[in-house]
């Protein structure tokens, strides 16, 4: 296999190519049969989020130490006016636990809720915005 990724040679492209496919494959698998277990199903899809966020490390990284600078100062911009770049978790937030985990929290008073902290809360929840 040579084609598909640019910036890649077939070299690349074929040593990587085990990795992606073995590490694909369990995740888009869960719920193709009828046998298997909640609980490999959620072990499949935490080794996933581990790689996946991996990843996500890794170009932030690429992002924020070469390429952002090299186009801010192609662009003359100030080094202190230079953006970042973050991803946010990966994955889907069970909001039942997180309710559950932020209840707990403020039942012992040791966490005070804001109003970004609500609404993050809102918007993992599907709650729409609050109106001011």
């Amino acid at each position: 296999m040579t084609g598909g990724l640019p910036g890649f040679s077939g070299e690349k492209v074929d040593h990587y190519y085990p990795a992606m496919n073995g590490s694909l494959s369990p995740a888009i698998d869960i719920g193709s049969n009828r046998a298997g277990s909640f609980a490999m199903a959620r072990t499949k899809l935490s080794l996933m989020k581990v790689a996946l966020e991996g990843f996500a490390d890794r170009v932030e990284d690429e992002f924020n130490s070469r390429l952002i600078p090299r186009l801010c100062l192609i662009n003359l911009l100030p080094e202190r006016l230079f953006p970042s770049m973050s991803f946010g978790p990966v994955g889907i937030v069970d909001s039942k636990e997180l309710a559950a985990f932020v209840k707990v929290l403020t039942d012992a008073e040791a966490l005070n809720i804001g109003q970004s902290d609500e609404d993050y809360l809102r918007e993992v929840s599907g709650l729409p915005k609050k109106i001011n």
